[in-house]
């Protein structure tokens, strides 16, 4: 009995993922694999698509322990089609796929709904995508002012 103890207790502090292995995905991309024509559907789906750069990832500790119980992702955002988005995009760990390379600084395209991530796609993978999309509707200048059509 004390060493179930001891065993739960053990399991219980594990460390909370950064990353989820199995994110909730959209059901265009639930059995079919990612291609323009899933681009062009989660083109409709988003609020946002974003080309945003990976800042940090920040460990949230809701209670005792030395392990965190929450994870998220902060991303610079530069450019984007849709909605505008704030220079500064928090994610959460749970939307976000432990396939994708990581690595801070690490450029990426950001299909989202609100603040849930539908599909993210490497800079260096990028290959249709910025035909579909086109010109950015807005960026941010490097002094961090929001650039826009006047139109908009």
């Amino acid at each position: 009995m004390k060493y179930w103890l001891l065993l739960m207790f053990l399991l219980g502090c594990q460390a909370a993922a950064a990353c989820n292995p199995a994110p909730p995905r959209p059901p265009i991309l639930e059995g079919y694999r990612y291609d323009a024509m899933a681009a062009g559907a989660l083109l409709r789906d988003a609020d946002a698509v974003v080309g945003a750069r990976l800042q940090l990832r920040i460990d949230t500790m809701l209670g005792p322990g030395e392990a965190p119980d929450q994870a998220g992702y902060v991303f610079e955002v530069i450019e984007g089609w849709k909605a505008v988005l704030p220079r500064r995009l928090t994610l959460s760990g749970v939307w976000v796929d432990c396939a994708l390379p990581l690595e801070t600084g690490q450029v990426f395209l950001l299909y989202l709904a609100g603040e849930r991530l539908l599909h993210a796609v490497p800079a260096e993978t990028l290959d249709f995508e910025l035909d579909l999309l086109g010109d950015p509707a807005w960026f941010y200048d490097a002094g961090g002012r929001l650039v826009q059509d006047e139109a908009d």
